[in-house]
C-alpha cells in the first residue's frame, strides 16, 4: 500500500501537467472557421464537414480539460436546409448563440436564400429555437454581445441615399429590430465588421475599411458600448486585435507617425506602446498576418504573437512567442510536431495558457498548452533551444541588462549599434547568463544582439537603452 500511495505521488506532477496541456482532434470536422473560449472554462470549436454545397456546419464543445462533451450539426427545422454560418458567439446565461444562412430544401441551393438564428444549450447543444429570415430580412444581423444585463444584437444598415454612411443597428437575440443606436459607418463598400468584447461589458468593433479623402480607405476601430451606455471613440490607421475583461485593448496602427502595438483603456491615449521594430524574428521566421485571432493580449497584459519558422527544407511549423507589455520576450516556443499545420484561431485562458485551432489536411485539433507555452508532448529543436534567451531589463537605463539563456550556451555574441557599426564580438561556452553591461559601454539607443550556436542557429534581439 505504502509503495502505491508512493508511485501515485511521483506521478502527481505529471498528471496535473496533463491536465494543464492537452492535444485533442475534433470530431465531424474537416475544415475549421471558429474557436470561442466560454464563461464556464470550455471552448466552442465551428466547423464544417463534408465537400461540395452544402457542407454541414458542426459545433463541438470542450470542457477546459480537454474533455468532449457535445458535437453535432446545427438543427434545421423540417423542409429548410443550413449550408452556412457567420457568427457564433456566448449568450449572458451561457448557451450559444448562431447566426447562419440556408434555403429551403423544395427549392433548392440556387434559390433564394433565408438567415436564420438559433439558439443551442451549452450543457446538450440542443436547440432551443430557431427563427428564419425570408428575402433581406436578418441580412442586416452580425454579432450577440451577450452579459448579464441583458444580451443585445448588432447589425449594419446600408442607407438607400448615395454617399450616404451604413448605420449601426440594435436588434432582440430573436433578430427584431429594437433601435439605432448612432454610429455612423462611412465607407465606399459594405464594411466588415469585426467585434471584440470583454466580460466586463465593453464591446468593442473594427469598422474594415472608413472612407477618407480619397478612394483610399483606412482601418478604424470604435468602442460603442460600455457598462455605462454608449459612447463613440476612434483612431483611424487601427486595427483591433483582442481584449481583456478590465476593459483594456490591444490594437495595431500607427499613432503620431510611429507604428507598432497599443493598449488601450477608457480613453483614446495608449497606456503602452511596443514599435514594430523592437522584437526580432529570427531567419526565415514570418509573424501571422494581424486578425482579431492574433496577436493576443493575456490576461494581465502581456502580448502573444503567433508565426512560422522552416521546420524543413520546404516545410514549416509554428512558434508561439509572448511578449510583456513593454516587449520584454518573457518565453518563446517552437513545435516541430505541428509541422504543415495552419493555425486557424487561438484563445487564451486567465492562468495565461493558450489554445490553438489547428488543421492538418482533413484533421482538426484543439490543442492547449500550459502557462509557460509548453505541450507535454511537444519536443522543441535543441537546435534553437540552445539560442533562446531572455533580456532584461529591456528597454533600460542604464545598460545593465542582462541576457539568460534557455539552456547552457555555447556560441558567438555579436553587438551592433544602431547604424549597423559591429561593437564588440566574443564566444562563450557553456554559459548561462551574460551580463551586456560589463561587455562595453552602452550609450542611449537601440542595440543589435545577435547569438549564434554551435548549430549555426542565429537569433537577433534588440536592446533599447533609453
Amino acid at each position: 500500500m505504502k509503495i502505491r500511495l508512493l508511485f501515485l505521488l511521483l506521478l502527481s506532477p505529471f498528471f496535473a501537467q496533463a491536465q494543464k496541456s492537452w492535444n485533442r482532434v475534433v470530431p465531424e470536422n474537416q475544415s475549421a472557421i471558429k474557436l470561442l473560449a466560454t464563461r464556464d472554462g470550455g471552448f466552442i470549436v465551428l466547423g464544417l464537414k463534408g465537400e461540395g454545397n452544402p457542407q454541414m456546419a458542426y459545433i463541438s464543445k470542450f470542457t477546459g480539460q480537454g474533455q468532449l462533451l457535445w458535437s453535432r450539426p446545427t438543427q434545421p427545422r423540417a423542409g429548410m436546409v443550413h449550408n452556412s454560418i457567420q457568427a457564433l458567439n456566448e449568450m449572458g446565461n451561457g448557451d450559444i448563440w448562431v447566426l447562419g444562412g440556408g434555403y429551403q430544401a423544395t427549392q433548392g441551393p440556387n434559390s433564394e436564400g433565408v438567415a436564420f438564428v438559433q439558439r443551442l444549450g451549452i450543457q446538450t447543444g440542443d436547440s432551443i429555437y430557431t427563427e428564419y429570415f425570408l428575402g433581406t430580412l436578418g441580412s442586416n444581423l452580425r454579432y450577440l454581445h451577450g452579459s448579464p444585463e441583458g444580451d443585445r444584437v448588432f447589425g449594419i444598415r446600408p442607407n438607400q441615399e448615395e454617399g450616404a454612411p451604413f448605420l449601426l443597428e440594435e436588434y432582440d437575440e430573436r433578430g427584431n429590430f429594437v433601435r439605432e443606436n448612432g454610429l455612423e459607418i462611412f465607407t465606399w463598400f459594405p464594411p466588415h465588421l469585426e467585434f471584440v468584447s470583454t466580460a466586463a461589458g465593453d464591446l468593442f468593433l473594427n469598422t474594415g475599411y472608413v472612407k477618407g479623402s480619397s478612394p483610399l480607405e483606412y482601418p478604424i476601430f470604435h468602442k460603442i458600448i460600455d457598462r455605462s451606455g454608449i459612447t463613440i471613440q476612434g483612431l483611424k490607421d487601427h486595427a483591433l486585435l483582442s481584449a481583456i475583461p478590465n476593459g483594456e485593448i490591444l490594437t495595431e496602427g500607427i499613432v503620431d507617425g510611429v507604428g507598432g502595438f497599443y493598449i488601450f483603456a477608457d480613453t483614446p491615449d495608449p497606456l503602452a506602446f511596443i514599435p514594430e521594430s523592437f522584437f526580432s524574428l529570427a531567419s526565415g521566421e514570418t509573424r501571422n498576418a494581424p486578425t482579431p485571432q492574433s496577436p493576443k493580449m493575456l490576461f494581465g497584459g502581456d502580448i502573444l504573437v503567433s508565426g512560422s519558422y522552416p521546420s524543413g527544407p520546404s516545410t514549416r511549423s509554428l512558434f508561439l512567442l509572448r511578449l510583456d507589455r513593454v516587449g520584454n520576450q518573457v518565453w518563446k516556443h517552437y513545435y516541430p510536431e505541428m509541422e504543415g499545420a495552419q493555425l486557424k484561431a487561438q484563445e487564451v485562458t486567465p492562468d495565461g495558457s493558450v489554445v490553438l485551432l489547428l488543421q492538418r489536411g482533413d484533421e482538426v485539433r484543439l490543442v492547449k498548452t500550459d502557462p509557460q507555452g509548453v505541450i507535454l508532448s511537444s519536443t522543441k529543436d535543441s537546435g534553437h533551444a540552445s539560442a533562446e534567451a531572455s533580456l532584461y531589463p529591456n528597454p533600460s537605463s542604464d545598460g545593465k541588462a542582462v541576457m539568460t539563456f534557455a539552456k547552457a550556451f555555447s556560441g558567438r555574441i555579436q553587438i551592433y549599434d544602431q547604424v549597423g557599426k559591429l561593437c564588440y564580438e566574443s564566444s562563450f561556452r557553456n554559459t548561462s547568463e551574460i551580463k551586456i553591461g560589463t561587455l562595453l559601454p552602452l550609450r542611449h539607443g537601440v542595440y543589435l544582439i545577435k547569438v549564434s550556436n554551435t548549430e549555426n542557429y542565429l537569433k537577433t534581439y534588440r536592446l533599447l537603452i533609453n
